[in-house]
């Protein structure tokens, strides 16, 4: 019996916690700790911007062109107002699941060769798992054709600010191991590195408080988690991304929530110059099979 195909979201519980995942995109909607009620993650109409949506590829493209490893790509252009491909539409496709547990569902994505201008006929299966606190992200992609396929990947995941009942956005601190800032223009597309300055310094040391709009891309440090925690309640977030995610772009448009992009690369890394220092990004050879693993766990809930 092949995987079958829903249109419910996927409630996964194992007594302890509760995450729902969408299976348009896999995209897991919302991490939730019963006994204290916690909600981890924004909920927005604009499946952008709530929980954990996918990005292929990741941010913005110029102009939607980008030729890597002698393949030439030819994006749909969705941002007009800077004439970019941005973040694809991974995040609003029909993923079939494979399997599904109390606490575990594995959701599967074939592209056909179709998807979003690529030419690869490629596959994605993104599984979630709870253990404890802790909710586990597998992303495994297969590369089924002859030419190597970029893995410009990415996660919108935006968390609620505050995300702890009777809390507020001043109780919160965020940490973040960072290793250096990226400049962009007026089109948001990388042109370079900048001075650390005093908003680097309170992500690095722990002091940032996410009360005000920003828009940051960073270079991730050697071991690349981010911390919030909730100064009130003692609670703290740890999201630790996968190593391949070499790249974080913190975002929040409004106060409520903050965005924090694990991303493979930096933005428009395919037509960086080469001897930029961010210009290179992952690529998966034909017929090979990477799995890339990240999580979320709650902390000082006792």
């Amino acid at each position: 019996m092949g995987p079958q195909r829903y249109r419910e979201p996927v409630t996964l519980d194992n007594g302890i916690c509760t995450a729902v995942i969408d299976p348009t995109g896999a995209h897991c909607l919302q991490f939730s700790h019963k006994r204290t009620q916690i909600r981890l993650f924004h909920e927005d109409m604009d499946p952008l911007l709530s929980g954990i949506p996918v990005l292929f590829p990741v941010n913005r493209i110029d102009d939607g062109k980008m030729t890597c490893a002698g393949v030439s790509y030819a994006l749909p252009v969705n941002e007009e107002r800077t004439n970019c491909a941005l973040h694809g539409t991974l995040y609003a496709q029909p993923f079939s699941v494979s399997e599904q547990t109390a606490a575990r569902a594995v959701f599967c994505f074939d592209s056909d060769g179709r998807y979003f201008g690529f030419p690869q006929d490629f596959s994605m299966e993104i599984a979630y798992a709870l253990d404890r606190s802790i909710l586990h992200q597998a992303v495994r992609i297969i590369n089924h054709a002859g030419t190597p396929l970029p893995l410009l990947i990415g996660f919108h995941t935006s968390f609620a600010i505050p995300f702890c009942p009777g809390s507020c956005a001043e109780d919160i601190r965020v940490t973040a191991d960072l290793a250096a800032e990226l400049t962009r223009d007026s089109r948001c597309l990388t042109v370079g590195r900048t001075a650390p300055d005093m908003l680097f310094s309170a992500l690095c040391e722990g002091t940032y408080r996410p009360t005000a709009p920003i828009s940051r891309q960073y270079r991730a440090g050697e071991y690349g988690e981010i911390l919030l925690t909730d100064t009130r309640t003692g609670v703290c977030v740890r999201y630790r991304p996968d190593s391949m995610f070499r790249y974080r772009l913190f975002y929040t448009p409004e106060c409520g929530y903050l965005c924090m992009e694990p991303q493979t690369c930096a933005v428009n890394a395919p037509n960086l110059p080469q001897d930029s220092p961010d210009a290179g990004y992952p690529m998966l050879a034909a017929g090979e099979t990477v799995t890339l693993h990240s999580m979320i766990a709650l902390e000082g809930l006792e």
